[in-house]
């Protein structure tokens, strides 16, 4: 009883805002959005995807962000073959247009908290397909909200299946969304904050 934990929380409202202000169309069936550092394990990141290529020949990927390891994930795109499928975008101050269009965001990381990426991405209705760091075990419900596994046969099977199926992506839609709406409750947060400063201070 002498801890609370409070899990981060975002503006849906304004996630799904920034999103309508970009009004490209994108043809990115799965999404990377992060640093590229040892903790993202961006290597793991490309393997998977050139897997997913390998039974889905017909998608495209894109990778969102920079970092130290970025050098090493160009790399890694051409030792896979995978720079036809593959686009690394760089940085963006407005992913969310590309994320929302996507059907899936993928992360393969070695730790995480509760990444705000995976926050947006149910935000914008988007599943999840991860390996099970701490952050995420929390947030994604199997087969619901999306998929946990840390065998990449099964990462690139559970992105397969939600890109072939599209009942299963539209079942894994409305349940993130309906998961986003009990999580990202901004209004409940404030009121543990409050409750947590009001125990400390009474």
């Amino acid at each position: 009883d002498k801890s609370t934990v409070l899990y981060n929380v975002i503006d849906a409202s304004e996630v799904n805002r920034k999103a309508a202000e970009d009004s490209g169309e994108y043809v990115y069936d799965i999404v990377y959005v992060g640093r590229l550092t040892s903790q993202k394990n961006p290597q793991r990141l490309v393997k998977v995807l050139a897997g997913v290529a390998q039974k889905c020949p017909t998608i495209k990927a894109a990778i969102i962000g920079t970092g130290e390891l970025e050098a090493e994930t160009i790399k890694a795109i051409a030792e896979h073959h995978a720079t036809e499928f593959i686009d690394m975008l760089g940085y963006s101050t407005n992913p969310y247009g590309v994320m929302k269009q996507a059907k899936v965001l993928i992360m393969t990381s070695r730790w995480e908290g509760l990444p705000m990426c995976a926050l947006e991405a149910m935000a914008l209705g988007v599943p999840i397909v991860s390996t099970p760091t701490d952050g995420l075990k929390e947030i994604v419900e199997d087969d619901k909200t999306g998929y946990l596994s840390d065998d990449d046969a099964v990462l690139v099977d559970s992105c397969c299946r939600i890109l072939r199926e599209p009942d299963r992506y539209l079942r894994l839609r409305t349940n993130t969304l309906k998961k986003a709406t009990e999580l990202l409750n901004i209004e409940s947060f404030k009121t543990s904050i409050r409750a947590v400063y009001d125990h400390c201070f009474s």
